[in-house]
Parts: structure tokens; sequence; C-alpha cells
């Protein structure tokens, strides 16, 4: 197990002007081709064993 000391940074947050960035957001509501497409991943991505360990955290 490991224990993060306190005092250890966990985010590092850059800040920007907004309008000096080139964003472009399309907003919308989720279809139901997405909904199903994201629950597969989720499901899938929780079903495997180790998942975090093997894929997400930094290499030691």
């Amino acid at each position: 197990l490991y224990v993060i000391e306190k005092g250890t940074p966990l985010v590092q947050v850059i800040p920007f002007r907004r309008e000096d960035a080139a964003l472009k957001a399309e907003i919308q509501a989720e279809t139901g081709a997405e909904a199903t497409e994201r629950e597969a991943v989720y499901r899938n991505t929780i079903a495997s064993e180790g998942w975090y360990r093997k894929w997400a955290r930094a290499a030691r």
C-alpha cells in the first residue's frame, strides 16, 4: 500500500486567458449510440482485473 505524504502536490494548474485560447466546443445531448458506446467502455474498463495497475498508474 502506498501512502501519499502530507503536503505532496497532487495537481498542477496552469492559468490562461480564455480569449487567448482557440477552444471550440460543440454542446449537444448524448445520442443513444454514444450512450451505448460509453457504457461498453466503462463496463470493459471496470471488468478488467488490475486495469488501473496495468494501464493507468505511473511506472515505478
